[in-house]
């Protein structure tokens, strides 16, 4: 499995900039009102269910040099007035998916096919060479300008105030000869230091077939952000950080905001993903040695063995025979080959099983620990013979 970008680097998916501003004597002339001043500008995008005073939506076809598409930039205005002048409040937006826009740049025909969601977020492997921040931050960078110019267009002498990112996604894709089955073996291992695993199906639209398309998603806080794992085609599978609300922004990169401007936008961006392109690197390389899978079922349960002999009743220890440490046993045996992880947090730490899983956590052991929490990681190199192990019961 190759990577199809530079290693150390991540691409910009989705995008989203809150923004602020005032427009100071916009109602001095008669009928003046928002969607009035946006109308010339962009597609008037506004739902049906959101049409109401202060709300407007806009969507804005981008186009390369060669008139050819590359993908669209959507600004919401929420708007409020204050005497004469016109407020633009905090919950004022302007997003775009980067990957899509760079795929216009590149030539949609040269970057293959679609996704299996539909959707044309995907480059094709022969551009691995390029520098995502070398090739992509330009073009975002362009895209907020045109943005700026939109907003200049509509509401001239306006006076822009904060920029801060609402929401954004950093993706790094690898190269597969079959993403579904890669990523179905990748579900068998949880990364360390996840505090929750889900694993969801959505359907094929863009291609004939029925088959369900797995998608891994690992937290690690309630509000922090989220990395995911999926087939985006049958030769791609994708890596996701996925920040899509501003507390899981805040989680990842702090409260940052400067003024609307472009060097602004570029600072926000490049913070981002350097903070995205470090959990990137953690789930390559948790996903590389899940695929990879070097340990073979034998192997897999001679390193369970302690485990497999407390849920069979057979440890020979001081007292009756504990009923209680055997269904522990077999409930921990359950979830590390399912998931590759169990939650211990409610035993005591000197319960026999939480004896046996710290044993089991030394260097040459087939677990890992939670930094904090009594939760352990069954090793994702360990991931392919748990799959295996599944198939054969």
């Amino acid at each position: 499995m190759q990577t199809n970008t530079n290693s150390s680097g991540a691409w910009i998916d989705a995008w989203k900039y809150g923004w602020t501003g005032r427009r100071e004597g916009f109602f001095n002339e008669e009928d003046r009102n928002v969607a009035m001043a946006i109308q010339h500008i962009g597609r008037i995008t506004t739902p049906a269910s959101r049409d109401h005073d202060g709300y407007e939506q806009m969507t804005i076809d981008l186009e390369t040099d060669g008139d050819h598409p590359a993908g669209s930039l959507r600004i919401e205005v929420h708007a409020r007035r204050d005497g004469n002048d016109l407020i633009f409040g905090n919950r004022c937006s302007v997003s775009g998916n980067g990957m899509s826009t760079m795929r216009g740049f590149l030539g949609s025909y040269d970057c293959g096919e679609l996704g299996y969601d539909g959707r044309d977020n995907v480059l094709g492997r022969q551009h691995r060479v390029l520098s995502p921040l070398e090739a992509q931050l330009p073009i975002i960078l362009e895209a907020v300008e045109h943005a700026m110019d939109a907003l200049d267009s509509a509401f001239p002498g306006w006076q822009p105030g904060e920029l801060w990112l609402k929401g954004a996604e950093a993706c790094r894709d690898l190269d597969s000869k079959d993403a579904i089955g890669d990523v179905r073996v990748v579900q068998h291992a949880a990364l360390c230091g996840a505090t929750d695993r889900r694993l969801d199906l959505y359907r094929r639209i863009a291609h004939a077939e029925v088959t369900r398309v797995p998608t891994i998603r690992y937290l690690e806080l309630a509000r922090g952000p989220e990395d995911k794992v999926y087939a985006k085609r049958n030769d791609t599978v994708r890596l996701e950080v996925s920040c899509r609300g501003r507390h899981t922004i805040a989680s990842l990169v702090g409260r940052d905001r400067s003024s609307f401007c472009l060097e602004g936008a570029k600072m926000l961006l490049l913070n981002f993903l350097h903070n995205a392109g470090a959990r990137l690197d953690r789930l390559e390389q948790h996903v590389r040695a899940a695929i990879a899978g070097e340990e073979t079922i034998t192997s897999l349960l001679i390193h369970l063995k302690p485990l497999i002999d407390r849920a069979a009743g057979t440890v020979r220890s001081k007292g009756p025979p504990s009923e209680t440490a055997e269904q522990m046993a077999k409930q921990a045996l359950e979830a590390l080959l399912s998931v590759g992880m169990f939650d211990a947090g409610g035993l005591h730490a000197r319960h026999a099983i939480r004896r046996e899983l710290e044993a089991l956590t030394d260097v040459a052991g087939p677990l890992e620990r939670h930094s904090s929490r009594a939760r352990y990681y069954l090793k994702a190199r360990f991931a392919r013979a748990c799959g295996a192990l599944r198939l054969s019961e």
